[in-house]
């Protein structure tokens, strides 16, 4: 008995849509976004707002400074005092 011929243009489309049916599977299963979220838009600091936080940080530091002077200065002038004492 002769055999009928194959029809691979129904083979392929069979082949394709059961591909397609388990890509589709597949995407859903996984919905993760494909590019990660932004973060949120943060305000970059004027000039005028980082002058003034130099002049903060410059303060505080100028601050510290004078304190260890002074501890400096009384170290050497408690020691000063103990040797003229003895």
């Amino acid at each position: 008995a002769p055999r009928p011929k194959k029809q691979p243009d129904a083979t392929a489309g069979a082949l394709k849509a059961a591909q397609d049916a388990l890509f589709d599977k597949c995407a859903l299963a996984d919905p993760a976004p494909m590019q990660a979220p932004q973060p949120p838009y943060v305000a970059r600091r004027t000039m005028p707002q980082r002058i003034a936080r130099l002049e903060q940080e410059v303060h505080e530091l100028w601050q510290s400074i004078v304190g260890l002077h002074r501890d400096v200065y009384r170290s050497i002038t408690d020691q000063d005092w103990f040797a003229t004492w003895m």
